[in-house]
């Protein structure tokens, strides 16, 4: 034994003097370099599990706290040399029990899980100032008070390179960029919001600040990283990408990918500029190798963390990379644990339960006990049933005309109705939509999901050429689609053809009222480009926020919904005979 341990010291003694020797020193130096990066994007107060079944009746748990808590553990307990978790943005607003404390519980998981930075999302000026009101009331209210008071409490910065303050200044309660050193390896990480969160958020929130293109502050910030010393230098982005096919063997191979937002952004930059980008906004999945950066997008909601390796030596830095689901069982293909909905609706076998390399995961019972009274809260009113059941599920679509869509425009008219006030058409944008309704009975939650939004109605009054602008933009596939109740058209490519306001040809020179809510009437989802004056606008802040609405129209007419009644295909309300690509 004695031997053993003088050998061993010998052995310690020689490696001491061969790190003193400058060329070895720096060569093992140099091989030290590994950095592990973790990503999480667009979680959206998704603390609870989704629930899913499998053909055969079997249910799994997918995201949520503490699975993701668990997956987290799990990666940096097999990770070597220096980790670090970022999120790429949206980390709040889509749940009550997130949205009713203003976003406070997911800063209490990420503080947990230790998130070394955050990209700016464009919904996290959602909640506006702190209290009950989502925008300002008075010029007291600060528009972002509740985003700083998150930002107080957490632990971690919220980095933008790209945003500035209207007087040219970097806001004081964001940064651009982060150096931190980990594991004996520097690490640079830089921010980005996305350009056109002014379009996609209540615009009365952002007085005040502007939102410049990315890429020359982020090439400045990597500029910046690299000269003070960054061994990797790494982008958490709120500017997404979309690719149907994320496997291994194809990882450079862009073809499958429907939307290209981060790559555009990468090709505005010399190759290089970063190690890795974490992407988010789109809520798609992504697993690509671009010019030799890494890009992942780990979708939305908690259903996936994204996972990277990355060793340099010398200039080299050899990469792996992929998106892994996060979920309490599933299917194994291909020595990977997957629990995609379409893996499960095909699968009548046994599922395996979670793990990571061969390791078993639980969910993590801390994360459990600290949400636990949260989830008592809230559980009681989004359990709440309505009375209405629907017979089969209500899906959404993003660009095109959907049961879901035209539900949300429908029951938008019937809550105007109600209200007694008199409008020509109804109109809501279908990025607004966040969720599927299910088949069976619908509870407040169902409606909660899918309209998280503190949307007011709103009324706008327009001329005929403005109201069919207002459809053309509709169908530009350059945002979400429009869902439209009353108004009905056919369109080849961007030009639209016919067009009719309850089934009379719409007039150019008439006037229309349009039914819809706080959100477009103040600019956002593009509506900006049409200019509309105050006197054209009038939102009813004084009554409840629009999926009340709807909650109490289904609660007062107990209706069987049908989605075939909203949506047919054989005789849609807006008959596109090309689609427009501008």
């Amino acid at each position: 034994m004695l031997a053993s341990n003088r050998r061993v010291t010998a052995t310690s003694i020689l490696l001491v003097v061969l790190l003193a020797t400058p060329t070895v020193a720096a060569a093992v130096e140099e091989a030290a370099k590994q950095l592990t990066v973790i990503g999480l994007a667009d979680l959206h107060g998704a603390l609870e599990p989704s629930k899913r079944k499998t053909k055969a009746g079997q249910e799994i748990e997918v995201g949520g706290a503490a699975w993701i808590a668990a997956y987290v553990k799990g990666l940096r307990a097999l990770s070597e040399g220096a980790v670090v978790l970022l999120d790429a943005g949206d980390l709040f607003h889509g749940t009550l029990i997130s949205n009713s404390a203003e976003g406070e519980p997911v800063v209490r998981l990420h503080n947990y899980l230790d998130v070394d930075a955050v990209a700016v999302g464009n919904h996290e000026f959602d909640f506006g100032p702190v209290g009950r009101h989502s925008v300002p009331k008075s010029p007291q209210d600060d528009p972002r008070g509740a985003l700083k008071q998150r930002i107080q409490e957490a632990h971690f910065p919220f980095l933008a390179a790209n945003m500035r303050t209207t007087s040219g200044n970097h806001p004081q309660w964001s940064k651009p960029a982060v150096l931190i050193d980990r594991a004996g390896v520097r690490i640079g990480i830089v921010g980005a919001a996305y350009e056109q969160t002014p379009a996609t958020t209540t615009k009365r929130n952002l007085h005040g600040l502007e939102f410049l293109p990315a890429a020359p502050a982020l090439l400045r910030e990597a500029k910046k990283l690299r000269q003070q010393g960054a061994d990797f230098v790494l982008l958490t982005a709120h500017i997404g990408g979309g690719c149907e096919d994320n496997r291994a063997e194809v990882v450079d191979d862009l073809n499958s990918c429907s939307v290209h937002d981060i790559i555009k952004l990468l090709d505005e930059m010399p190759p290089g500029t970063f190690d890795l980008v974490l992407a988010g906004h789109t809520h798609q999945p992504m697993n690509k190798l671009y010019h030799q950066t890494v890009v992942l997008q780990p979708a939305a909601h908690g259903h996936f963390v994204a996972w990277a390796h990355l060793q340099k030596r010398q200039d080299q830095v050899v990469r792996e990379q992929k998106l892994i689901g996060v979920c309490s069982a599933g299917v194994f293909i291909a020595d990977q644990l997957h629990c995609d909905r379409e893996q499960l609706d095909n699968h009548v076998g046994k599922l395996r339960p979670a793990m990571l390399l061969g390791k078993p995961l639980q969910a993590d019972p801390q994360v459990k006990k600290m949400f636990a009274a949260d989830t008592a809260r809230t559980e009681k009113i989004l359990s709440k049933p309505l009375g209405a059941v629907t017979t089969a599920r209500f899906e959404r679509g993003y660009y095109g005309e959907s049961a879901m869509g035209n539900f949300a425009v429908d029951m938008l008219a019937a809550a105007m109705r109600r209200l007694g006030e008199r409008f020509d058409v109804a109109l809501t944008n279908n990025g607004g939509v966040r969720a599927d309704l299910p088949s069976g009975p619908l509870r407040f939650g169902h409606i909660y999901k899918a309209s998280p939004f503190d949307n007011s109605l709103a009324l706008i009054t327009v001329d005929g050429k403005t109201l069919k602008r207002m459809a053309q933009w509709g169908i530009a596939r350059k945002r979400g689609g429009l869902s439209w109740s009353g108004l009905t058209f056919t369109a080849t490519g961007c030009e639209i053809g016919s067009i009719a306001v309850k089934g009379k040809p719409l007039q150019a020179d008439a006037t229309y009222r349009i039914a819809t809510h706080s959100y477009l009437a103040g600019g956002g989802g593009g509506f900006d480009r049409f200019n509309l004056t105050a006197a054209q606008v009038r939102i009813l802040e004084e009554e409840l926020p629009l999926r009340e609405l709807i909650a109490s129209e289904l609660e007062l007419s107990k209706p069987t919904l049908r989605p075939q009644d909203f949506y047919d295909p054989n005789k849609p309300r807006l008959l596109i005979q090309k689609i427009c690509k501008g």
